[in-house]
């Protein structure tokens, strides 16, 4: 379904068209605190699942499978410094940190909740003075070092922005490299269970992150008008992304035979497709997004190839299965 726009006002273009560069859309002022906030759902069900041995196709009928994802991430930016269209000096509050997992089974229910031992804490990232890497710390606090691994700095949509001057209706490519920050926008949270335990290890999950590195296809952004709500000028951008990555692993395992137990090769590959489409509202004064309203349809499939030998055969065992469903997230900011 397309993602609605706000109708444009008949206001001049000069009034409303940045010149070109980050610097110039995005420069918030100095001890700005925005808000940020991100919810969505995702809702996925099994479309197929086959296994072959051999090459031979087997009889087989997979219990229905569904699978409910909703988050919620809540923090607060403070921009200390900006400069070049990127904060240099930025300290981040994290408020919550929420996930619940849903899954059904043929008749089996089983539901699983995340947060993150970030939650309540404050860290501070400097831009280093040479390169682009930025230095991060504990503020007020200390903490475990290693919970500052992988974080993301900017939660800003600034691979979304045009590198040339635009004017209303030019289309531009947008960033594939940066399509995680739609899954992950804060980046590694090192998410835990609610209990705290740490979360079981998921092959697939991982094989997904590499996935989302590895996006190649269609990824436009277009400059669809502007507005003026509640005294603010607004630009307002369309998105659209078609897209599909894959990461592939290799593991080993020991099963039991009729010969008696031998250790076989696994190969797994997943694969992510996406036809996104958002709307990216920026407010033209204060020189920052104002929200992001995405939604559209996920593929997902996990293909397992399993060998090994009993008695001088190999054996190869190969499972598929297809996930079908969809995803909406809101991304918002704003004024405490």
């Amino acid at each position: 379904m397309r993602v609605p726009l706000s109708l444009c006002l008949p206001l001049s273009l000069a009034l409303f068209t940045p010149t070109a560069g980050n610097s110039t859309w995005f420069a918030p002022e100095t001890g700005l605190v925005l808000a940020k906030s991100t919810t969505g759902e995702l809702r996925m069900e099994l479309d197929s699942y086959e296994i072959s041995v051999n090459g031979e196709p087997q009889d087989f009928e997979a219990p229905a499978m569904t699978i409910a994802i909703d988050f919620t991430h809540e923090w607060r930016d403070t921009y200390h410094a900006v400069s070049g269209g990127q904060p240099t000096d930025l300290e981040r509050a994290y408020v919550t940190v929420k996930s619940t997992n849903a899954t059904t089974q043929g008749d089996q229910e089983r539901t699983a909740g995340r947060t993150s031992p970030l939650v309540g804490k404050k860290v501070r990232f400097t831009k280093e003075e040479e390169g682009d890497g930025f230095d991060s710390r504990f503020v007020d606090e200390e903490g475990d070092e290693e919970l500052l691994e992988d974080l993301r700095v900017s939660v800003d949509f600034l691979g979304l922005l045009p590198e040339d001057d635009v004017e209303v209706g030019e289309t531009w490519n947008g960033d594939l490299s940066r399509f995680d920050e739609i899954f992950s926008p804060l980046g590694e949270l090192h998410t835990v269970m609610d209990d705290g335990t740490e979360r079981p290890e998921d092959p697939w999950g991982e094989l997904l992150d590499d996935a989302l590195e590895a996006m190649e296809g269609d990824f436009e952004v277009t400059y669809t008008g502007n507005s003026e709500e509640g005294g603010r000028r607004l630009a307002e951008f369309a998105v659209r992304i078609e897209a599909e990555g894959s990461g592939e692993g290799e593991d080993s395992r020991m099963r039991d035979t009729p010969s008696g137990e031998t250790e076989s090769t696994i190969v797994r590959v997943a694969t992510l497709g996406a036809e996104l489409e958002a709307k990216l509202l920026w407010d033209l004064d204060a020189k920052h997004f104002v929200s992001c309203e995405l939604e559209g349809a996920i593929a997902i499939s996990h293909q397992e190839d399993e060998s090994f030998d009993i008695g001088g055969q190999t054996i190869e065992i190969v499972t598929r299965r297809e996930l079908t469903g969809t995803l909406e997230s809101t991304t918002e900011a704003a004024a405490p």
